[in-house]
């Protein structure tokens, strides 16, 4: 009766070693899923993190845009008719000929 147990017993480990094994392959085949979805996922972070710092650098550059137009509105620069026809006395680009010709 040993023997027969014993063989018994070698039959039923061999039973649980292959279901083992079986349970390792399709856990392994469940883990490289796993990594396929977790790369395609890395990639779309990566991705929406290009794209929202591709946007902030717009917004900054368009600040900075807005704010170097400000301050040129807030400097004095005189109109081309004043630079032509001199917006103070014989000065500009033809006040002093106007002068000179007897125009002005």
């Amino acid at each position: 009766m040993c023997c027969e147990e014993t063989r018994s017993q070698a039959g039923s480990n061999k039973d649980r070693v292959k279901l083992l094994k079986e349970r390792e392959e399709d856990t392994e085949v469940a883990v490289a899923s796993l990594n396929v979805e977790l790369l395609k996922n890395m990639s779309k972070i990566a991705k929406a993190e290009v794209a929202a710092a591709a946007k902030a650098a717009v917004v900054a550059r368009t600040k900075n845009i807005r704010e170097r137009e400000r301050r040129m509105e807030e400097e004095y620069l005189p109109t081309l008719a004043q630079i032509l026809g001199g917006g103070e006395k014989g000065k500009g680009l033809f006040g002093e000929r106007k002068k000179e010709r007897g125009w002005g």
